[in-house]
């Protein structure tokens, strides 16, 4: 991964954050069914999504990640 420095601006950093939140309730709302029983299973991944977005900004092509 190469060492690139990102610049953001206001708009930038408001609709990341905006992403990650949209993440987490959705995130949020599957595990709340899987525990109450409505759901068999619940595959969710609550607690990764800033890393996700922060990656997806400075990845280049070929470059992978697994976070688990």
């Amino acid at each position: 991964m190469k060492n690139t420095k990102a610049k953001y601006n206001k708009e930038d950093v408001l609709k990341d954050f905006t992403i990650c939140y949209k993440s987490r309730l959705a995130s949020n709302s599957m595990r709340k069914e899987a525990l109450s029983g409505k759901a068999k299973f619940g595959i969710e991944g609550g607690g990764k999504e800033l890393p996700q977005v922060a990656l997806a900004k400075v990845f280049q092509k070929g470059e992978y990640y697994s976070g688990y």
